[in-house]
């Protein structure tokens, strides 16, 4: 791939174009690969939502007031830390 042609002597437009098409086509499938792994974390999130809230309702826990203390607690925490991941 791009090793080989860095090694060479000549300088090959075709071999530049191949790497080239080579490096973009991985870049596609990784691309592909990423999009599928977001929707199965989005999915699962979104089971694991659903469940969630049923479990509140079978421990009869008010859901409106334990979303509300789970967004206050976000929001804080967001403000407390981010800073410190940029």
């Amino acid at each position: 791939m791009l090793i080989p042609f860095l090694m060479q002597q000549s300088f090959c437009p075709g071999c530049a174009l191949r790497c080239m098409h080579n490096i973009f086509g991985k870049h596609v499938c990784i691309l592909a690969s990423l999009r599928a792994q977001s929707l199965e974390y989005a999915i699962g999130c979104l089971i694991h939502f659903i469940f969630l809230a049923f479990y509140l309702l079978i421990w009869n826990v008010d859901i409106v007031k334990g979303f509300s203390t789970f967004s206050a607690m976000l929001l804080a925490f967001t403000f407390i830390f981010g800073n410190s991941v940029k």
